[in-house]
């Protein structure tokens, strides 16, 4: 009898080790009308280009993560005011928690994609989805797994969907298809820290 109840104990731990590692998701992490704010933002500062906006990842990331990606994957980081206003929105919606934050905006046009990766260097992170019309058939789902054998389960970007995981979570991006009729805008914010790993 003891060597079942340390089963089921020992099962009930795996459970909720697995759940803890499941990705949260809030709808609508914004008020609209401030993700189409942002989402205005983006496409603004996409499209003026020069030194101060998005630049492609190559040099910041491990090559690998790009392996597929027929497209640069652009970012920006959001700093100053604007990064603090993001912040206090998000912390209002408990999206995020206290702690020190990266803001990035990810810019992904037809042909990008970003491979399997744990973000391994942060305690945390979230995906704001900016894009107010996104098909499934245009590609870029979020895809994570709890371990390498698991099956993926995606999750199509919607308009002001935020998508929250601890890390370690292996998870990657699918490829923006060719017939996508826009880029692919998210918000990602990354909370200092590391793994959760044991």
């Amino acid at each position: 009898m003891r060597e079942i109840c340390a089963l089921a104990k020992k099962f009930a731990l795996i459970k909720l080790d697995v759940l803890m590692h499941m990705p949260r998701i809030i709808d609508p992490a914004f008020e609209p009308r401030f993700c189409r704010w942002l989402l205005h933002k983006a496409r603004e500062v996409h499209a003026n280009g020069g030194g101060n906006g998005f630049k492609p990842v190559k040099g910041r990331w491990e090559d690998m993560l790009l392996e597929a990606s027929n497209a640069p994957i652009l970012v920006f980081d959001v700093l100053g005011m604007p990064r603090d206003f993001i912040l206090a929105h998000l912390r209002e919606r408990e999206v995020v928690a206290e702690g020190e934050h990266t803001l990035v905006v990810h810019a992904g046009p037809p042909g990008s994609c970003i491979n399997w990766h744990c973000d391994s260097f942060h305690h945390s992170a979230a995906t704001i989805y900016l894009n107010e019309h996104w098909d499934a058939a245009w590609g870029g789902q979020f895809l994570y797994r709890l371990d390498r054998t698991d099956e993926p389960t995606s999750i199509t970007p919607s308009f002001n969907k935020a998508v929250c995981i601890e890390t370690p979570l292996e998870h990657r991006t699918v490829l923006v298809t060719e017939e996508a009729q826009d880029v692919r805008y998210s918000l990602q914010v990354f909370t200092a820290g590391t793994s959760n790993a044991s």
